[in-house]
């Protein structure tokens, strides 16, 4: 359990710095969302009592924001030709959104 949670606490981390190229490159926004998705899974899974809880939930927080604000950016720089590459990065975007949600809404009981 401890070494999940150091786990997690690097793949924080390397999601931070990974960030800085989203807004560039369609496959690194891919890549940051997949790593998104598994820590909402383990971070909502985890006991509501565990010493690391809410600051996983923080460091989800920022990391959806950051997913958010650069996937709009990658959208927007796209041109008009990759309309179906553009949805597909909306459609992450709405699961992203719901999930910031969930974790804001988990935040108000810590």
């Amino acid at each position: 359990k401890k070494d999940v949670d150091k786990g997690i606490d690097y793949l924080i981390k390397a999601y931070h710095s990974a960030s800085l190229h989203i807004e560039r490159s369609m496959e690194d926004f891919l890549k940051c969302t997949e790593c998104s998705n598994v820590l909402f899974t383990y971070v909502m899974s985890q006991e509501k009592d565990s010493p690391t809880y809410a600051s996983h939930l923080q460091s989800l927080k920022s990391i959806l924001q950051i997913l958010i604000t650069k996937g709009h950016k990658l959208s927007d720089s796209m041109s008009d030709d990759g309309i179906e590459t553009k949805d597909l990065i909306a459609e992450y975007l709405n699961s992203a959104k719901k999930h910031l949600e969930e974790v804001e809404e988990a935040q108000l009981f810590v």
